[in-house]
């Protein structure tokens, strides 16, 4: 019993581990540099680009013989911007979807291993007191919100990106990446948790 007992919590505990960090690396490493390498800017290159044509423009406001013409290079402007926008969306999103693929099994792998062996936790736990009850409750309710973002992102974001127009992209990413997010939250706290459960 003891034998299984330490194999379920290294086993839970390696996998927990692996999801977590595997999560940080792919959205604190991975993301940032792949839009740096592919010219992504996330908007910010844009907005200086039309500020500046904006700060041409109220420059030469005096002269109300070229105020149509700097209204329409601020226009002009900002139309390259969006278009420039799209495309190293384009770009950022193609160079994704080559990381991301074939990744969604292992990952389920990974999720359904975490659950299995949390559940054979809880059934080997034996008389323990009501805070580690507590914990593990908060954690599994954790996981499973963990979960479910996973099967959303899986299931429902991701073929709504892989079929998106163009111009659907970066708002699409940025969907993504709060997604993300609140993915690598849940889990940290739920992994958190599990420590906490462990030591008390």
């Amino acid at each position: 019993m003891d034998e299984l007992l330490t194999t379920m919590v290294l086993l839970h505990a390696g996998v927990s581990a692996l999801w977590l960090g595997s999560m940080a690396y792919s959205l604190f490493v991975v993301a940032p540099k792949l839009t740096r390498m592919l010219g992504g800017s996330d908007g910010a290159e844009e907005a200086r680009r039309a500020e500046d044509a904006s700060r041409h423009a109220e420059a030469h406001q005096d002269a109300e013989a070229h105020q149509d013409a700097e209204a329409h290079q601020v226009a002009e402007a900002q139309r390259i911007a969006g278009a420039q926008r799209i495309a190293e969306a384009q770009r950022v999103e193609e160079a994704q979807r080559v990381l991301a693929h074939g990744n969604r099994w292992p990952v389920v792998g990974l999720v359904g291993v975490l659950w299995v062996t949390g559940l054979v936790l809880v059934l080997l736990a034996g008389d323990r007191p009501a805070v580690w009850w507590a914990l593990v409750a908060a954690k599994g309710v954790l996981l499973a919100a963990a979960t479910g973002l996973f099967w959303w992102v899986s299931w429902r974001g991701w073929p709504r990106r892989v079929f998106a127009l163009p111009a659907e992209l970066p708002a699409l990413s940025r969907r993504f990446r709060r997604v993300a997010v609140l993915m690598f939250a849940l889990v940290a706290a739920a992994y958190t948790l599990g420590i906490l459960a462990a030591h008390s």
